[in-house]
């Protein structure tokens, strides 16, 4: 999609439609826009996002403030709510999770392009394996057929059908190609 514009396009997925789908529906219920981008007074990356591990209890984005300077963090709705106390984690940097977040997005990304040009390799790869291979079959077709043999008639019969199959192969990795 460009815009109002819709282009057709099929490529190998990345993640399993299923996955897709939770991750969809997850977006979906996210804030009050109806999966829409919320945006929060604190800028924060992650928040509604972000759960304590130790409690599974959300985080949310904070803030504190020293002198001129500014400390963000995500606390605990669980410990904040009901004491301090009742979980091990409290809060964590906020620069530090949402800069590995940023990192691991990237290394997806990084992954998912060297993926893309393996599957790119191996279909390079493989039309060249074909054309090499009808080559050699029609050589072979110019030389049963220049020879007039009456047993060669039988095999320029089998060297057309494999000519047919390759050519035929040919064209599905080149649509694949294309796509």
């Amino acid at each position: 999609r460009y815009k109002d514009e819709v282009h057709p396009g099929r490529h190998d997925a990345i993640v399993s439609e299923e996955t897709w789908q939770q991750v969809q529906d997850i977006l979906h219920g996210n804030g009050r826009a109806g999966g829409a981008f919320v945006r929060t007074k604190s800028g924060a990356m992650l928040a509604g996002i972000l759960r304590c591990t130790p409690c599974d209890s959300a985080m949310s984005p904070s803030f504190s403030t020293r002198g001129s300077r500014q400390y963000r963090y995500y606390v605990c709705s669980k410990a904040q709510k009901n004491g301090w106390s009742t979980c091990p984690s409290k809060s964590i940097p906020a620069g530090e999770i949402e800069a590995f977040v940023v990192d691991l997005r990237a290394a997806v990304l990084a992954e998912a392009d060297r993926e893309r040009r393996r599957r790119q390799d191996e279909r390079d790869a493989a039309a060249a394996a074909v054309s090499a291979e009808l080559a050699t079959a029609h050589t072979r077709l110019r030389t049963l057929a220049a020879s007039a043999k009456p047993a060669a008639i039988d095999e320029l019969a089998d060297e057309q059908q494999r000519i047919a199959r390759l050519e035929s192969r040919r064209h599905e990795i080149d649509r694949d190609r294309q796509e």
